[in-house]
């Protein structure tokens, strides 16, 4: 029921409950996300998550990433000219509550303006 009183995802109540308990000194195991996740679907109660109740304001970044493999450590052991593989993630933010509500990952050859209409619909 915290999950639906804060309006959070499981790993996120996760998190919280962990926190309490630290916080009032208690040393009680905390269930991981998933076994949440998989009991309330028995419970049949409604899971959804806090809409918003007007307009939100969010931010729409990117980043790389390099992506990592056998290659890496060929050229770490024998040298040579490494052959580079980068993803680029693409996230969509809600800054006020610190939340992502859409992510997309792709490759280099996707412009972040390109993505943008996609990304909002």
């Amino acid at each position: 029921m915290l999950r639906l009183a804060f309006g959070r995802p499981w790993r996120q109540t996760e998190g919280m409950l962990r926190s309490i308990m630290d916080l009032l000194g208690l040393d009680l195991p905390v269930p991981y996300h998933t076994t949440f996740s998989h009991r309330s679907a028995d419970l049949g109660v409604a899971t959804a998550l806090r809409k918003a109740s007007g307009p939100i304001h969010v931010v729409i970044d990117s980043t790389g990433l390099k992506v990592f493999g056998a290659g890496d450590w060929l050229h770490e052991k024998h040298g040579g000219k490494p052959r580079r593989s980068w993803r680029k993630l693409h996230l969509v933010v809600d800054p006020d509550r610190c939340e992502i509500f859409v992510s997309e990952l792709t490759t280099t050859d996707d412009g972040d303006a390109s993505l943008v209409g996609p990304l909002l619909d």
